[in-house]
């Protein structure tokens, strides 16, 4: 009898050592799912914001770039990016990791006017802001983009 006893002991303690029910193992997929829904469109948000922290430092470069450029020849006529001229401002016409693309959309001789336009999954993901702009007179702006009229306002696209 004390063997029986020492038996059913040692089975239900070797059962609760040899891993989780099924029970507990839904539960916590189920709180992991949960959790994971909450969490990605914050994380979403966080990698757009991020994307578009990249293009406004890619526009700010290329309009210092810019007027490096005037200095040198006294006019904005003629300065490019990504043409594979001696000249060329950047040697391609992307940010540093590719999310938009650098356009110089006017540039005459005294004044010049930038776009960084959203590519890849920031052009998806960015309805706020979509195409950010600068010009020579220092004038940040948003305009339309790959998903149309931005939903967003200049100050929150540039702040």
């Amino acid at each position: 009898m004390l063997s029986c006893l020492f038996l059913s002991h040692f089975t239900s303690a070797r059962r609760k050592m040899l891993g989780f029910s099924l029970l507990e193992l839904l539960i916590v997929i189920s709180l992991l799912l949960i959790l994971t829904r909450m969490a990605y469109p914050q994380y979403t948000a966080y990698l757009t914001r991020a994307h578009r922290l990249e293009g406004r430092a890619a526009l700010l470069d290329l309009a210092m770039r810019m007027e490096e450029y005037y200095a040198r020849e006294h006019t904005y006529e003629n300065a490019s990016i990504g043409r594979d001229r001696p000249d060329d401002l950047l040697p391609h016409p992307y940010s540093l990791q590719g999310y938009y693309q650098l356009v110089i959309t006017q540039a005459t001789a005294t004044q010049f006017s930038l776009h960084a336009i959203p590519t890849k999954t920031q052009a998806q993901r960015d309805r706020r802001c979509q195409t950010l702009s600068f010009n020579s007179q220092g004038q940040k702006g948003i305009a339309s983009g790959p998903l149309g009229i931005p939903q967003g306002t200049r100050e929150e696209c540039w702040s």
